[in-house]
Order: C-alpha cells, then structure tokens, then sequence
C-alpha cells in the first residue's frame, strides 16, 4: 500500500505545480527519473503538462500492514469502485536499511531511501506532553526554534537528519513537505497507529518538512477508542477522524490519514 501511495503522491505534485523552480522537487523524485524528467519544467518555465491538469488536493489514505492478497476486490466493493472510477498502480519502495514502518513513512515523504530511527515516537501535536513538556517547548529546546501553534512536530528530526547525512547518496528527509511550504500550500496528517503501550506516529514524516513539522492535523489519542472487541482494545474513531478532517484549514493541499487499526492488528500477530 506504501507503494501506491509513493505513486499518488508522484502525480499530486505534478499535478499542481506551475512555474517554480524544480531543483528540490527533482531531488524528491529522483529515483524516477525517466517518468518524472519527461514532465518536469525546465528552467523555472511552466510544465507542459500542468496546464492541462487543474489545480486541486489529495488526501492520502496509509493502510499499513496489508498485502496484496488482502485484496481481494470482491469482498471489497468499495476499494474496487475507487480502482475502477481512477486509477492502480504498484510499485516496489525500499528504504535505507530495515523495512519497518518509520523507515517506510520517511521514504515517501523524502522521495528516496532514507532512515528514521525512532520517528514512531516523535510525532506530536504541539500541546501535548513529552516527558512533562509541552511538545512545540520539547521541539524548541531540541531545534533552539519554536514551531508556529498548529503545527504537529516531529522531535526525532535532528537525529533523522544526522543519520541520513551519513549514507553515500543524497538523501533528504521531508523534502516533499518543504517543496510543498515553497510552493505556498499547506499539509496536514490525522490519525496514529498508537497502540496501548507504543506510539505510532510515523504518518507524520510523510508530511514534514526538512524542519519536522506539518502545518496542521491531530495525530493525538483523541482520535482513538477504546474497544474490547479490538485486539489490544484500542481503535481508530473514524466519526472523530472524519470530524477533524472537515476543521482542517481551507489552505490545506495534502492530506495525509493514518487509518492504524491494521498496524496495530499487525503488531499484535506474534500474540495470536
């Protein structure tokens, strides 16, 4: 499912861009360069093919945890309409090293194969508490910058940045999210794969930017319910998820939602 989001998000950018500058986003890109090179603008010049797309937003649904022999379209009737109205692709998305999560978040939002050590546990709404600080107050000790106050913040960002700069090939974690800010739109992520005794909130490095933040979302246990049905008792509360989409700014052009229950069924399968 990683995969086919990389392939939405490749289109969503060229999609919506028009004379800027490519030089980040041809980095973002990079390990695609026949498919994106025949569509990227030259010299800051307006695409040839962005005209003839009209401007617009994406919301990216992360169903992390899935195979493809989960879908089996017909018990699928929803997910088999979408297929059939747009669009499928697929596409093989390595990372840097491990194949887990955080790793397999960050290499989307960078556009080429990076880490993020301990990013599951560094995402944050900034008026939430980290250890008995507010999380923009724990950010700005860790960065000497104070995030703007809707902002999620990603407080593992300097490590991810360190550990990245010390692979042998360019490497730039957030890079989607800081060619989208440069563009003059806005991002947001909803939703976690928290589970009762672990954080889950790699969602967020999709969206970064190169300093770890987000302009907006709820990546908090607000967003949660509990449920004795559920396998750890916790579970994604899609009516509040839903809510919090519609709050979410006008200005806002990528849209990123962690769904997490099937992250969290995944992680409870060596229980089973």
């Amino acid at each position: 499912m990683t995969a086919l989001v990389r392939i939405i998000l490749v289109f969503f950018i060229l999609t919506i861009w028009a004379g800027w500058k490519p030089s980040l986003l041809s980095a973002w890109a990079g390990c695609y360069p026949t498919t994106i090179q025949a569509v990227l603008p030259e010299n800051g010049k307006v695409s040839p093919i962005a005209p003839k797309l009209p401007p617009g937003k994406v919301v990216i649904v992360v169903v992390d945890g899935i195979s493809i022999s989960d879908l089996q379209l017909e018990t699928l009737p929803v997910f088999n309409k979408l297929i059939r109205q747009g669009a499928l692709g697929l596409m093989n998305g390595n990372t840097a090293k491990n194949i887990n999560a955080e790793n397999a978040y960050a290499t989307i939002g960078a556009g080429s194969r990076i880490l993020a050590p301990n990013a599951q546990a560094g995402g944050f709404n900034g008026w939430e508490k980290v250890n008995g600080l507010l999380a923009k107050d724990s950010y700005r000790q860790r960065t000497g910058k104070m995030p703007p106050d809707k902002a999620l913040v990603q407080l593992e960002i300097a490590s991810i940045q360190q550990v990245n700069s010390e692979l042998s090939y360019p490497a730039l974690p957030g890079i989607l999210g800081t060619v989208l800010r440069e563009a003059g739109l806005r991002t947001a992520v909803l939703g976690n794969a928290d589970t009762l005794t672990d954080l889950g909130r790699q969602a967020v490095t999709i969206a970064m930017d190169n300093n770890g933040l987000v302009d907006y979302g709820e990546v908090s246990t607000n967003l949660l319910a509990l449920d004795k049905d559920f396998l750890n008792s916790l579970r994604t509360d899609y009516s509040k998820l839903l809510q919090a989409f519609d709050r979410l700014p006008p200005d806002t052009a990528l849209f990123v939602i962690e769904t997490g229950d099937l992250s969290r069924l995944k992680k409870e399968e060596p229980k089973a």
